[in-house]
C-alpha cells in the first residue's frame, strides 16, 4: 500500500484520503467523492492503514479550538487501539456521577452516550472477539417414547392429584408423586439413564490428576471470595427480624410438629420449599426456631445459584464470561442482601438459573435430556418463591426466538416435541400445588388478584400508563434507583455498584450490536430476559409504589450479571488483539484486577456497613428485648409473667418470645385494656412498653400501682424501651440498675 505523503509542503496525493474528507467536512467545504471509475485499482479496498494519517495544518484564524480537538479525537479513535478503553472510562465516569444523584444529569448522560457509541463502534468493527461455548453438536440418534412407562406415569399422576387434596403431604402421596416423576423421566429419557451416566463419570475419574494452573487459581480465588462475602457476619447482618420472619418460623414449627402442608396459607399464602429447607436446617444443625435457621437455609440457596450462573454465562460467552458473571453475582450486594434475610427470595434465581442454562444448552446442542432437566428446574421453582411463575413464560419466549431464527423444519418439530416433554415433567412436579389450586384458587393467586388485579382497590390510573411507567422504573432500578424498600435493599440507589452498572450498560450495547451483525437468537434472548424476569415487579399495577422490587425482580440477576460480564471481559479480549507482547497483557490484567478490587470494596461497604447501619436503625430491637425477658425469666420471674404493651408499628411479640426461648407460639403482646384480665400472679411480672406510650403506662399504674418504671437504653439510638416491674407478692420493690422515672 502507498504511504501517505508527509513532505513539508503537505501536498495532498492525487486521491484524497478519508482524513482529508473528514477535515473538509469540519471546514464546511467537503471534497467531492470521486466516481467509481476514477478510483485506483492497484490496492485492496479494505486494506488496513499501517500508520495513522498525518494531521494537516489548520488555519487557526478559520478553525476553532473545538474543531482541532474533534479532529484529534477522530484520529485516535479511528483505530482499534483506543475505542474500548475510552468507552469504559467514560461509562465508569458517568455511572460514578449518577451514584450521587446529581440534580443535573446532563453531563453523565453525555458521557454515557459517548461511551455507548464507542463500544458499539468497537463491537461492529471487531475490536475484540466474543467467545462461545465450543461444545455443540446435533443429536442424531432420536429414540422414541417408552409408552408403557408413559402409561404408568399417567396413572400415578392421577393418584397423586387426588391423594394431595387436603393440602397435605404424607408417605402415600409422596410415593405416588415420586413414581409419577420417575416413570415420565424413564419414558422420555434418551440414551443411558442418569445413574448409568454417573457410574461412567466415576469410572472416568479413576486416575484423574489435578492440574493447577492460572485458570484453576482464578476459579478457586473467586469461589473463596464469594463464600466469604456470603457468610461473613451472618449473625449481625441483618441483626433483627420483623413480622414476616415470624410467619415463616411458625410455618417451620408446623412442619417440625408433623403438619406437612403443600401450600402454607398463613400470611397471604406461600409455597412450601422454603419452609422445608428451613425445617431440615433446624433438624440437622440444631439451630431451632430462630433467625439463624432461616438465614442458613437461604444462604445455601443463594450459593447454590452461582454455579448455574456460571454455566449459563459460559454457554453464552465462554468460560471467562462465566467466571466473570459468577464473580459479579457472588459479591454484589443485591443478591447478598436478599440471601441474608431468611426469606424465600433467593429461590427465584436458584431455579431460574438452571432452567435458563438447560434451555440454552438444550437448544444449542439439540439435547432432549437437557429439556427434561429444564422441566425439573421449572417444576421445582414453582414450589419456591411465587414470582417463579414467570419462568415458564421466559422459557416460551426463548423457544419462540429459536424457532424464528431456525429455518430447518425438522429441527423445529423436534424442539417443539421436546418442549412439550419438558412441560409434562414440570407439570408432574407442580402437581401437588395444582391440586391445592383446585381447592383454594383465591389463596394461591392472592398476589395476582391484589396487585395485577383490583381485589384490594382500583387502579390509581390508566393500567397501560402504569405498566409503561413500571417498566421504565424497573429498568432504571439497575443504574439509577432500586426503590425505597429499606428492609430488602439500599433505598434510593442503584441495585448495582457503579462499576458493575457501567459494564452492564456497555454489555447491553455489545450484545445488541452483535445481534445486528450475526442475528444470533441468544443475543436477543438474553436482552429480553431482563424485562421478562422483572415482570413480577413490573406487573404491580394496583400498587405501583411497590415497583421496582429488588426481590420480585431478582430472577433478572442471571442475565444482568451475564451481560455485565460480557463487557467486563471484553477489555482483556481487546487488549490481546490491540497490543502485542506480554507486557500489554499484564497491564490489561492489572486494570481488570483494579476494577475487580473496586467492585469488592464497593459491595463490601454497601453490605457490611451501609446496609447493616440502615437495618439496625429501621428495625425494632426485638433481640434486645427478647434477651432482657430471657434474663428476667431465669431470675425472679418466668416466661408466662412477661408481657409487651401493644402499640401500633412497634415490637412483634411473637418474635420476642422466639428470641427469649419461650414457647414459639406465645405472643407477648397485650392490649392496655386487657391488663385487668390477667390472672393474679405471686411471681414478679415484667411489662415492656414504648417510651411514648402514655396510654399503656396509665393503664399499668392503674392496674399495678406497686410497679416500678425504669428506662433501658438501647445500643441503637431511638430504640430505648421502658420496663414496668411488678414485684412478687409480699415484696415492696426490685433493685434496678437503671434510673427510675
Amino acid at each position: 500500500m502507498e504511504n501517505l505523503d508527509k513532505s513539508p509542503t503537505n501536498e495532498p496525493t492525487a486521491e484524497p484520503s478519508v482524513w482529508d474528507w473528514f477535515v473538509s467536512l469540519l471546514r464546511r467545504k467537503p471534497i467531492p467523492i470521486p466516481e467509481e471509475s476514477q478510483l485506483p485499482t492497484d490496492r485492496e479496498p479494505f486494506e488496513p492503514i499501517q500508520e495513522p494519517p498525518y494531521l494537516p495544518d489548520i488555519d487557526e484564524d478559520q478553525e476553532s479550538f473545538i474543531t482541532r480537538i474533534a479532529a484529534v479525537l477522530y484520529l485516535n479513535l479511528s483505530t482499534n487501539k483506543f475505542r474500548v478503553p475510552t468507552a469504559i472510562f467514560f461509562a465508569l465516569l458517568a455511572q460514578f456521577a449518577l451514584e450521587f444523584k446529581p440534580a443535573n444529569t446532563i453531563f453523565p448522560i453525555i458521557f454515557y452516550a459517548w461511551a455507548l457509541i464507542l463500544i458499539g463502534w468497537a463491537t461492529w468493527a471487531g475490536d475484540f472477539r466474543f467467545d462461545k461455548s465450543d461444545r455443540q453438536h446435533v443429536s442424531r440418534d432420536e429414540s422414541g417414547v417408552r409408552l408403557y412407562y408413559l402409561l404408568f406415569g399417567a396413572v400415578f399422576s392421577l393418584f397423586t392429584f387426588f391423594l394431595t387434596r387436603g393440602n397435605s403431604f404424607n408417605l402415600l402421596n409422596l410415593f405416588t408423586w415420586s413414581c409419577a416423576l420417575l416413570f415420565f423421566l424413564l419414558a422420555f429419557w434418551q440414551g443411558d439413564s442418569p445413574l448409568q451416566r454417573f457410574k461412567k463419570i466415576l469410572t472416568e475419574l479413576e486416575g484423574w490428576k489435578i492440574h493447577v494452573g492460572l485458570w484453576e487459581f482464578l476459579v478457586a480465588g473467586c469461589v473463596l471470595t464469594i463464600i466469604i462475602f456470603r457468610i461473613s457476619r451472618l449473625d449481625e447482618i441483618p441483626y433483627d427480624m420483623w413480622s414476616v420472619q415470624a410467619e415463616k418460623l411458625l410455618d417451620v414449627l408446623d412442619i417440625l410438629e408433623g403438619n406437612y402442608s403443600i401450600f402454607f396459607p398463613r400470611f397471604n399464602g406461600r409455597e412450601g420449599l422454603e419452609m422445608y429447607l428451613a425445617a431440615g436446617t433446624a433438624q440437622m444443625l440444631g439451630t431451632g426456631i430462630s433467625f439463624t435457621t432461616l438465614k442458613i437455609s437461604m444462604i445455601f440457596a443463594g450459593l447454590s445459584t452461582l454455579p448455574f450462573v456460571y454455566l449459563f454465562a459460559q454457554e453464552y460467552g465462554g468460560r471467562f464470561v462465566g467466571l466473570g458473571a459468577m464473580f459479579l453475582a457472588g459479591v454484589a450486594h443485591w443478591p447478598n442482601i436478599i440471601s441474608r434475610l431468611g426469606l424465600g427470595f433467593p429461590l427465584l434465581p436458584l431455579f431460574a438459573a438452571p432452567a435458563l442454562y438447560f434451555l440454552v444448552k438444550a437448544l444449542r446442542r439439540q439435547s432432549r435430556n437437557d429439556f427434561l432437566l429444564m422441566g425439573i428446574a421449572v417444576g421445582l421453582g414453582l414450589h419456591g418463591y411465587g414470582p417463579a411463575r414467570i419462568i415458564p413464560f421466559a422459557i416460551i419466549v426463548g423457544a419462540a426466538l429459536y424457532f424464528l431464527h431456525t429455518r430447518a423444519g425438522d429441527v423445529r418439530i423436534r424442539v417443539a416435541t421436546w418442549v412439550m416433554m419438558s412441560a409434562v415433567i414440570g407439570f408432574v412436579i407442580f402437581l401437588p400445588l395444582f391440586s391445592v389450586i383446585s381447592e383454594m384458587p383465591d389463596v394461591y393467586f392472592a398476589w395476582e388478584r391484589t396487585r395485577v388485579g383490583t381485589a384490594e382497590g382500583p387502579y390509581p390510573g390508566s393500567p397501560i400508563m402504569i405498566l409503561v411507567d413500571n417498566l421504565g422504573d424497573a429498568l432504571l432500578m439497575l443504574n439509577w434507583d432500586n426503590g425505597d424498600q429499606w428492609d430488602v435493599s439500599m433505598p434510593d440507589r442503584p441495585a448495582l455498584d457503579w462499576v458493575t452498572g457501567a459494564f452492564f450498560l456497555l454489555g447491553i450495547v455489545i450484545v445488541f450490536v452483535r445481534y445486528l451483525r450475526q442475528r444470533e437468537w441468544m443475543d436477543l434472548f438474553i436482552l429480553l430476559l431482563v424485562p421478562i424476569l422483572m415482570l413480577p415487579s413490573i406487573l404491580s399495577l394496583a400498587f405501583p409504589a411497590e415497583n421496582p422490587s429488588p426481590v420480585r425482580a431478582s430472577g433478572a440477576l442471571v442475565p444482568v450479571f451475564t451481560i455485565a460480564a460480557v463487557a467486563f471481559t471484553s477489555f482483556y479480549r481487546w487488549a490481546r488483539g490491540a497490543w502485542e507482547g506480554r507486557r500489554a497483557r499484564n497491564i490489561a490484567i492489572s486494570v481488570m484486577a483494579l476494577l475487580a478490587s473496586i467492585i469488592l470494596l464497593e459491595n463490601y461497604n454497601l453490605t457490611f456497613n451501609e446496609y447493616r447501619t440502615q437495618h439496625r436503625l429501621k428495625t425494632w430491637n426485638t433481640r434486645e428485648v427478647g434477651e432482657y425477658i430471657k434474663g428476667f425469666a431465669a431470675s425472679v420471674g418466668n416466661y408466662e409473667t412477661a408481657h409487651i404493651i401493644s402499640t401500633p408499628h412497634w415490637l412483634d411479640g411473637r418474635l420476642v418470645a422466639m428470641i427469649a426461648g419461650a414457647n414459639p407460639r406465645i405472643d407477648y403482646s397485650i392490649m392496655p385494656e386487657a391488663l385487668v384480665e390477667l390472672p393474679v400472679e405471686t411471681l414478679a411480672q415484667l411489662f415492656i412498653l414504648k417510651p411514648d406510650d402514655e396510654l399503656g403506662l396509665e393503664s399499668l399504674r392503674a392496674t399495678f400501682p406497686s410497679g416500678i418504671l425504669s428506662k433501658i437504653e438501647s445500643e441503637v439510638e431511638g430504640h430505648d424501651f421502658m420496663i414496668y416491674f411488678v414485684p412478687p407478692v409480699g415484696e415492696q420493690g426490685y433493685p434496678s440498675t437503671e434510673s427510675e422515672e
